[in-house]
């Protein structure tokens, strides 16, 4: 329990919390206005570094007017935070977030026109800092270096997004989060720096909060990084003038201060979890009482962590990993050993020292992937786990109650970690504004085309037992199909991939091909047994000037059924393709408007699927569903009804059955 002189600190920075809270998303916090729309030069400051997105790269500016709004460009602008910059582009409105920031505004095909550093010394010394670390890191050469990389500056834009996803399921993200422990590793460096510099204590303190402020700005601001960093400097005052002051207090005090300096903390996750977790630890640290003490600390610690944090992670992501602690335990000294080991080695420029802090990275990340596939739970086992809490500590020799009851809320409170699917089967995945789809044989495995997001695809193939595919269709060049794909790189085995992008390139499909997979161009025109699957080429017929047409299209038949696979086929494809004898269309390219009518009404099939996601784009015209409804068609969408699962008894959508074919 907190100590009871620290107690009304700490209501207090609930009430502050609380109102802040309310005040921000009552619109305390809006953008001031939306900047001049159209095209033209924007003059402002770099908020933020860039970072990639999965078409190109993003960076948030304050304009003039200190209007923020977020810039897109093709590739990486390089710029650093800080910098004034003037980028060209076409302004337009948009009602989002970035970083916690309202935004005024959106540039889109931003091209930077002129790049000047940052008028504060202070700030140019960090960014030199940062550039350093980063420059002799190299976090693009290898997943353990872009983790030093997170470890010791909160950057985290080169970590593959299936390995911060499998941080984050296996509960281990605070690491690369920026918080009290960084602060920690930071101020000891810091003081064997200007040690000399350090003989009075005034002075000591003065140099200990100039140290703080610099590595808030080499770690840009992050909400967990000010919050640790407040934390500290709250206690270094207290020391330089003599107030004893416990860490709650601080913890409190730094609450308060943080979120009147910038009031959109207090909906900000990140702040939340690094708040949270800071309380659970101090409330858990001693918990254990065994030998040794450094494992019983940090056991203590982590579980204190994990269910502080469990009602943010809940809420936020619909669940939290189960046995994070165990994770955490394994993780904790290897993270120290990499933090220091890169840290010397990235600041004195000592490539070997850095490629020893790269191998505890590199433990940490399989810790990480071994870890992430473990129970995730919901509400159900939070509360069973709250209930007996309280029953161990407020009714005597209950604790024999806790192991049956702990399993209940285990069993009852584990998220579902896979869908059944009887084989054969052939699945549409809910990959969001793309397509991918799973044909499953009874001894065979296809996947056609990969969606957007790595890891969406790495979720949807564990949903569905899928250990390895046999062959993986990359229809055409576009990211909506491809980028996935690198979820298959090192975890799945895969037989061949098939391709037929003629003389189209993107950046998405340069990517794939650096792969490390057998790439195989099948013959338009030929048939092909893959286990129990047919599958027939009928496209593309020609060489296409359009991406789009230039799809490889597939007649692919399993249990009794056969499904025509259009990738992103427009109108000329399809009047090459002619009319076809198919019992499920898979809709070309999202159900937009670039389909011919007459086509779709003629090849509709049974049952039509638009594999589609939340948009801009229209797609799909209202035209396309009507055409193909008119034609007799069921049509069956994802972005409504999740996953569309095709078994030999009927399709499936949102758990309910419909017998199409009996």
């Amino acid at each position: 329990m907190p100590p009871r002189a620290s107690r009304p600190f700490i209501v207090v920075a609930v009430l502050t919390w609380v109102i802040t809270a309310a005040l921000v998303a009552h619109g305390g916090d809006n953008a001031v206005g939306p900047p001049s729309l159209g095209s033209g030069s924007f003059n402002g400051v770099a908020v933020s570094d860039p970072v990639p997105g999965r078409f190109g790269w993003r960076l948030l500016m304050e304009l003039a007017g200190r209007e923020a709004v977020v810039a897109r460009f093709d590739a990486d602008p390089h710029v650093e935070a800080g910098d004034r910059i003037v980028v060209s582009g076409r302004m337009r409105e948009t009602v989002a977030t970035f970083r916690g920031r309202s935004l005024a505004g959106e540039v889109t095909g931003a091209v930077v026109v002129s790049v000047l550093p940052p008028t504060s010394p202070l700030r140019r010394a960090a960014n030199a800092l940062r550039r350093r670390i980063l420059d002799n890191l190299h976090p693009e050469l290898s997943s353990s270096r872009a983790l030093l990389a997170g470890f010791l500056v909160g950057d985290t834009s080169r970590l593959p997004r299936l390995d911060n996803d499998s941080l984050r399921r296996a509960g281990l993200s605070h690491f690369v989060a920026v918080s009290g422990s960084n602060v920690a590793l930071f101020l000891a460096a810091w003081w064997l720096v200007f040690a000399p510099l350090a003989v009075m204590p005034r002075v000591r303190w003065a140099l200990g909060l100039l140290g703080l402020v610099f590595f808030v700005i080499v770690t840009r601001g992050e909400p967990s990084v000010i919050r640790a960093a407040v934390t500290a400097g709250i206690v270094l005052v207290a020391r330089a003038v003599g107030v004893p002051i416990d860490t709650w207090t601080a913890l409190s005090l730094a609450v308060v201060g943080s979120l009147l300096w910038v009031p959109r903390f207090a909906l900000d996750v990140g702040f939340g979890l690094s708040v949270s977790a800071t309380a659970g630890v101090l409330m858990a640290a001693r918990m254990f009482d065994f030998e040794p003490r450094p494992v019983a600390t940090v056991l203590g610690a982590s579980l204190g962590a994990q269910v502080a944090v469990a009602p943010v992670l809940i809420a936020v992501f619909g669940s939290m990993p189960l046995f994070s602690p165990l994770a955490n335990l394994a993780a904790a000294p290897l993270v120290t050993v990499a933090t220091a080991a890169g840290g010397v080695g990235a600041l004195l420029g000592w490539e070997w020292i850095v490629r020893i802090g790269a191998l505890p990275a590199d433990a940490v990340l399989a810790v990480a992937r071994l870890a992430s596939p473990w129970p995730q739970v919901g509400w159900t086992a939070l509360a069973i786990a709250t209930g007996l809490a309280l029953l161990v500590r407020r009714v005597p020799n209950s604790r024999l109650l806790v192991a049956p009851l702990l399993a209940v809320a285990v069993i009852g409170g584990v998220g579902s970690t896979g869908s059944t699917v009887e084989r054969p089967a052939v699945v549409f995945l809910d990959v969001g504004q793309g397509d991918a789809a799973l044909v499953l044989g009874l001894d065979a495995t296809m996947l056609i085309d990969g969606g957007p997001d790595p890891v969406v695809l790495e979720r949807a193939l564990a949903r569905y037992g899928v250990r390895g595919v046999d062959v993986v269709v990359a229809s055409h060049v576009h990211a909506d199909h491809l980028t996935g794909f690198s979820a298959l790189t090192g975890r799945h085995p895969v037989g061949e991939v098939w391709t037929a992008f003629g003389r189209h390139s993107t950046p998405a499909s340069q990517a794939l091909l650096a792969m490390s997979f057998r790439f195989v161009s099948p013959r338009v025109g030929s048939s092909m047994m893959i286990g129990d699957i047919g599958v027939e080429i009928l496209g593309p017929t020609r060489r296409y000037d359009s991406p789009n047409d230039q799809s490889l299209i597939l007649m692919v038949d399993v249990g009794g059924r056969r499904y025509l696979f259009t990738g992103d086929a427009e109108v000329r494809a399809q009047h090459d393709l002619g009319n076809l004898d198919h019992s499920v269309l898979k809709v070309p390219h999202q159900g937009s408007a670039t389909s011919d009518p007459e086509w779709l009404a003629a090849n509709a099939g049974a049952a039509a699927v638009v594999s589609v996601g939340v948009n801009t784009f229209g797609h799909p015209a209202d035209w396309v569903v009507r055409t193909l409804v008119d034609a007799g068609s069921t049509v069956f969408r994802t972005d409504e009804g999740g996953d569309v699962i095709f078994e030999t008894a009927g399709v499936r959508r949102s758990g309910e059955r419909q017998h199409l074919f009996g």
